[in-house]
């Protein structure tokens, strides 16, 4: 039979991997975020206007610093949550064999 610390631990432990699976759901959606900012970014930043004036084309870029600054954010939200979910799966995998222990 268990004693009232080890059922603490354990319900202590399945909260704390409750809390894991949500930061890693919402990593996975920040994840999708920063490829939307990528796909919206990169047309923007490609984006130009062709002026026929005399003696040639003037080009003008109007959003070119709108898509970098949309490529940039992208680029890190993607690195920092891939970063950030791995560490959360190893905190997970973690707690998930403290609970075993626990439940032997």
């Amino acid at each position: 039979m268990k004693n009232l610390t080890d059922q603490a631990d354990e319900v202590y432990l399945q909260k704390k991997i409750q809390k894991i699976r949500r930061k890693e759901r919402n990593d996975k959606i920040g994840i999708i975020i920063g490829v939307l900012l990528i796909i919206v970014g990169w047309p923007l930043y490609n984006f130009k206007i062709h002026h026929h004036v005399l003696g040639g084309v003037s080009i003008e870029h109007p959003y070119l610093w709108a898509g970098f600054l949309l490529l940039v954010l992208g680029l890190f939200a993607i690195v920092f949550n891939i970063v950030d979910l791995a560490y959360f799966r190893l905190q997970k995998k973690k707690y998930m064999e403290q609970l075993r222990q626990l439940q032997r």
